[in-house]
This record gives structure tokens, C-alpha cells and sequence, in this order.
């Protein structure tokens, strides 16, 4: 049996985002598939006391550093992963590179690269950098879509090197409805509403939203627009025609929302993934979104568009809402195969290769 060190700091993150939600993706499906060839260790940073990552499927295995300690270190090149494992995978930059052991990484986009300015240069250094070192180790390279690929090997990178592993849609629980609808009754909502599930920040293209659906009600839509996720970076939104709810909510109430939602707007200007469509289209819930999220390529049960466009945007709005009953009736089936557990076992795949 080999011991596979999987490196999960993005869960000590603030916000660990929709890298935070692969990593607890795949711990679950690795869990699930109980693959007798393996068996799997978290290494993090230290926590502070309880740590919130104590409870889990795999034991935890901490570094003597803080989560901010550690990340400074790894930045400079400092520190490894422990030394009792046989294969290490990395769930982000957040990890140590230039493992001694065989290793993957998953390279979940290189946005900063094609869109610099919705990046802080903060973080395009930081990535950048850790990038550079990822490619200078010889680890095997995963991807949730043949975009990020396409960007690396346009970027110099061997396409032997890259595989492609998409996503699951099945993490959330159990929608809770009515606290769901508790809390847009707290906005004035008590009848058909769309919903965007994104991180506050440019990237997610949300002051285009808010003007495509602005425009849409001035044309007759008169579906209210909810956005939920936390505040990022950027400019404030307007909230004028649109309810904004800053801060996470629990997942069962995102559940619940997304089930009693008529529609999901989600249109990026860049997307290496994009988990929300398929939490949405899980729950039986339709989708716009727009040319650049991978994850909905070739759905029946999305309407697609151009992000930099406000006219097609509110025109997607539109249609989406006219055909939510036709477009949520085939959304579900659209996703059943995409689990966690399929996930684990591509991943377990090419860890046996090694």
C-alpha cells in the first residue's frame, strides 16, 4: 500500500474558494472510493487549538509553522512535505514545490496570465512565481479543463506532462429550502429570483452582470437578481435592482437557494472551472454563463454567452427565464456522472502509474 501526502492549505485560507471546495471534493472521494492500493495523509499547516482540520477521513499532519509562517516559507523556497510518503499531491500553489517524491499538482487556472488586470500584482507575482517552481519540478501536471491546457502548453509547457481531470457536482447537502427562502424574505423576495454564486471580485464580471440585468428589467424582465459570495476585491457593487448578500451562507442554505432559484447567472471573463453551474445544474437548477466557464461546455441546459457583452447578457437573462422550465428539466441528468468519487479515481489513476 502507498501513502499518498496530499497538501490542503488552501482550507486554512479566509476563503478557500472554489480550490477549497476541490480539495474537500476530492478527500471525500478518495473516502468514498476506499482504494486498497492507497492510503492518504493531510499535511497543513499548524492550526490553532481545536483545529478546525482535525476531524476528516485521513489523518492530519501539521508543520511546526503558522498558516501565514507557512506560506512565507514556501514562497521562498523553504520547507518540504514530510518525508514518510510515496507520492505527494499538490491542491494548490499553497504547497511546497520540487517534491523528492513522485508528485502531482493540480493548476487550477492561469488567469493571471490572460486577464493581468483583474489580478492584483500582489498576486500575479505570488502565482507566478510558484508556477515557475511547479514547472521546474518534475511533477505531473492536472487541469480541470482543456483551457488551463491550452494556456499552459501555449506557455511552453509539454502537453505529456499535463492531464486533464474535471470536476465534481454532488459536495453540497441536502438543499435547505426554507431557511432558503427565509432569508430572501429578508430582501423582499417571495417569488421567482436569479442567482449568482461568485466571489466578489472582478474576474467574476459582476458590474456587467448588474448592468445586463438592469438593462433586462428595463426591457420587462421583472425577476429579481440575488448574488451571494464573499466580498473579494475590487469595486463595490451597485445595489440598485439587485439584492447583494455579502458573506458565505451555509451550504445547505446555498443548497436551498440554488434549488429554489429559477436561474443561475454566472458569466466570468475568465474561468479556469466554475463550480457554481454545476451546483446549480445538480440541483435541477438552469444556467447562463458565459463562453469562458469549461465546465458547462456542451450542456443542454445552459445558455451560453459572451461576458464582455451586456446586451447578450441581458438577453441570456431574458431567455433563460422564458425557458426555465424547459431548460431545468433535463439539468440534473446533465450532471449525475460528474461525482467526486470519479474524480478520486482519475486521480488514483495516475497515482498507480508511478
Amino acid at each position: 500500500m502507498r501513502r499518498v501526502i496530499i497538501g490542503v492549505e488552501q482550507l486554512r485560507q479566509r476563503i478557500p474558494g472554489g480550490i477549497g471546495t476541490y480539495t474537500r471534493g476530492l478527500l471525500t472521494g478518495l473516502a468514498a472510493l476506499r482504494d486498497p492500493d492507497f492510503s492518504f495523509v493531510r499535511f497543513a499547516s499548524k492550526g490553532s487549538r481545536p483545529d478546525s482540520l482535525a476531524e476528516g477521513d485521513f489523518p492530519l499532519v501539521t508543520s511546526s509553522l503558522s498558516h501565514r509562517l507557512q506560506i512565507r516559507a514556501w514562497t521562498w523556497g523553504l520547507g518540504s512535505f514530510p518525508d514518510d510518503g510515496d507520492i505527494a499531491h499538490l491542491c494548490s500553489f499553497a504547497a511546497p514545490m520540487g517534491s523528492k517524491m513522485p508528485s502531482t499538482a493540480m493548476v487550477h487556472d492561469v488567469s493571471w496570465r490572460r486577464f493581468p488586470e483583474l489580478t492584483t500584482a500582489r498576486g500575479r507575482r505570488w502565482h507566478e512565481r510558484q508556477l515557475k517552481r511547479l514547472l521546474e519540478s518534475s511533477a505531473t501536471l492536472l487541469v480541470p479543463s482543456t483551457r488551463v491546457r491550452d494556456d499552459l502548453t501555449d506557455g511552453g509547457v509539454s502537453a505529456h506532462r499535463i492531464t486533464v481531470i474535471g470536476e465534481g457536482a454532488d459536495h453540497l447537502p441536502a438543499p435547505d429550502r426554507d431557511a432558503a427562502r427565509t432569508l430572501l424574505a429578508q430582501h423582499g423576495i417571495s417569488a421567482a429570483f436569479i442567482i449568482c454564486v461568485a466571489t466578489l471580485e472582478p474576474r467574476k464580471n459582476l458590474v456587467r452582470l448588474i448592468e445586463a440585468h438592469a438593462k433586462a428589467q428595463a426591457q420587462g424582465l421583472a425577476t429579481p437578481l440575488v448574488i451571494v459570495g464573499p466580498r473579494g476585491w475590487g469595486a463595490d457593487l451597485a445595489r440598485e435592482n439587485t439584492v447583494v448578500i455579502e458573506g458565505h451562507v451555509s451550504p445547505d442554505v446555498l443548497a436551498g437557494l440554488y434549488a429554489e432559484a429559477a436561474l443561475l447567472a454566472y458569466v466570468p471573463v475568465e474561468e479556469g472551472f466554475g463550480l457554481p453551474p454545476l451546483e446549480a445544474l445538480w440541483q435541477g437548477t438552469p444556467v447562463l454563463a458565459s463562453t469562458a466557464t469549461p465546465s458547462v461546455e456542451g450542456s443542454k441546459s445552459v445558455i451560453v454567452v459572451d461576458p464582455l457583452d451586456i446586451d447578450a447578457i441581458a438577453r441570456g437573462l431574458s431567455d433563460g427565464i422564458e425557458q426555465a422550465a424547459e431548460l431545468a428539466a433535463g439539468a440534473h441528468q446533465a450532471v449525475q456522472a460528474r461525482t467526486w468519487r470519479r474524480v478520486a479515481e482519475h486521480h488514483t489513476a495516475i497515482w498507480r502509474s508511478f
